[in-house]
């Protein structure tokens, strides 16, 4: 009922009148309670209330003033936009990715940065050789120099005895002789004597020893902290008379020669080993004949056995050359020993003194007999092992042989290359250009053994070698 009166006071454009206001409270029922009629009071009339104006602001600008700047319209999605924007990041990306790249690169590159420099060696191939030569120790000017290693070795055999007799032999061991006297050279020719000192003979005469080689005792030396060292060489010496009283274990010895000059104290020697094999009586013996084969087969053993140990290289120091006709051989027939009631025990000693040739004083040599234009300059021979070449003390019946000098007989065709300082010549073109003339006109006057070379730089667009010598590799190559 209530709804039905409030449709009928509303205007059909939603709002309500004063009027009708008034006449739906006319309306209204009024509700009695306790026999009491109570009415509902009018409705109070609503008065619209406007904001107090601001001063100094005009109507029109305070309504202006609350206003919102109007939204700028979205654009409309055009697909082109975004391919355009995806490439852009694609490309800049892609640039970034490349400069850190090649940056990378080049950092790499210059720690690793060298170069290698390949040059050719002069050669001189296929030259005739056919001369002598002239070998000394302490060469002049056209000889060749060589120094000698001795190398000794023991064998034995044994041999049915054929009989006993009377037998004298010379007992022998090794001495040490000992040079204080200045720092030059001491020859003892053979047969030099040295006496035993305060060591007597039955008849009490001195116990004499000889050599039977001539040896040189180096002279005096400085060692590192200053101090005057002996020169010393070993040698075997021989009883001067046979029997065991000869036999020695240990002793010291004077040089006879000497007495009555300054050298006869600063001179003298010592046992290295044992003195022994001196006897004289009767003993096991076999024939002569077969001592001698036996002895003989006991040489050719030791020469091979020798011969094995030179060429092995051990014994022979770097730049050194051996041929083997610079191998001269001495034996030494030892005290055979009893070896049971039946038989003997031959020993033999054997020495080898060999000839050691410096190879590239012996390649300039060469060079300088068969090539007109040498120049003087460091060489090395390719094909020294296919020369023949034959060495002999230079002695005959009327000349002995000083002990020193040697004659060489060299034949054959070899190939010569010329030698270059690998070090200075690092040190030599560090820092230069790629300019091939450059290099040449450096080769030409610091390093005429290269007639051609060929730089590589890495990496390869360096304008120049580095100046580190450490980055520049030498690489021989030749045609």
């Amino acid at each position: 009922m209530h709804k039905r009166l409030l449709q009928d006071v509303v205007s059909k454009d939603g709002s309500t009148s004063e009027t009708s206001e008034h006449a739906l409270h006319d309306r209204l029922p009024s509700h009695e309670q306790g026999g009491s009629t109570m009415r509902i009071p009018p409705r109070r009339k609503h008065t619209e209330t406007k904001p107090e104006p601001r001063l100094g602001i005009p109507p029109k600008e305070r309504e202006s003033a609350f206003e919102y700047p109007p939204r700028r319209p979205r654009p409309p999605f055009d697909p082109k936009h975004r391919n355009s924007a995806t490439r852009s990041w694609f490309i800049r990306g892609t640039l970034v990715v490349l400069l850190l790249g090649l940056g990378s690169i080049y950092g790499v590159s210059t720690l690793l940065s060298g170069a290698t420099v390949s040059v050719e060696p002069r050669v001189a191939e296929e030259i005739l050789i056919d001369g002598s030569f002239v070998l000394r120790q302490d060469p002049e000017s056209a000889e060749i120099g060589y120094t000698t290693v001795l190398l000794e070795k023991t064998a034995d055999e044994e041999v049915e005895a054929t009989r006993q007799e009377q037998v004298e032999e010379f007992a022998s061991g090794e001495i040490t002789i000992f040079n204080t006297f200045d720092e030059n050279v001491q020859r003892l020719i053979r047969n030099t004597r040295f006496e035993a000192k305060e060591m007597r003979g039955p008849d009490n005469e001195p116990l004499i020893y000889r050599i039977r080689d001539s040896v040189d005792v180096p002279g005096m030396s400085t060692n590192a902290a200053g101090e005057s060292v002996p020169g010393t060489v070993t040698v075997r010496v021989y009883a001067d008379a046979p029997g065991e009283t000869y036999n020695v274990e240990q002793a010291e010895f004077s040089i006879p020669g000497f007495r009555g000059s300054g050298r006869y104290d600063a001179f003298y020697a010592r046992t290295a080993t044992p003195i022994d094999g001196g006897f004289a009586g009767t003993r096991l013996t076999i024939e002569n004949s077969v001592e001698q084969e036996a002895r003989t087969q006991l040489q050719a053993r030791l020469e091979q056995e020798l011969l094995d140990a030179i060429h092995e290289g051990s014994d022979v120091p770097d730049g050194m050359h051996f041929f083997d006709s610079g191998a001269f051989f001495s034996f030494t027939s030892l005290p055979s020993q009893e070896a049971s009631d039946e038989s003997l025990t031959l020993r033999e000693q054997g020495s080898l003194t060999a000839l050691l040739i410096n190879e590239q004083e012996f390649a300039r040599r060469m060079a300088a007999s068969a090539i007109a234009d040498y120049d003087h300059q460091p060489v090395a021979l390719r094909t020294i092992d296919d020369l023949t070449v034959t060495i002999e003390r230079l002695e005959s019946e009327d000349v002995e042989w000083d002990g020193d000098t040697h004659t060489m007989r060299v034949r054959g065709r070899i190939t010569i290359v010329w030698l270059y300082d690998e070090q200075a010549l690092q040190n030599d073109i560090r820092g230069i250009s790629n300019d091939r003339a450059e290099l040449r006109n450096i080769l030409a006057e610091k390093h005429p053994g290269i007639v051609r070379a060929e730089i590589r730089n890495r990496p390869f667009w360096r304008r120049s070698l580095p100046d580190d010598p450490d980055r520049i590799t030498i690489k021989e190559f030749l045609d």
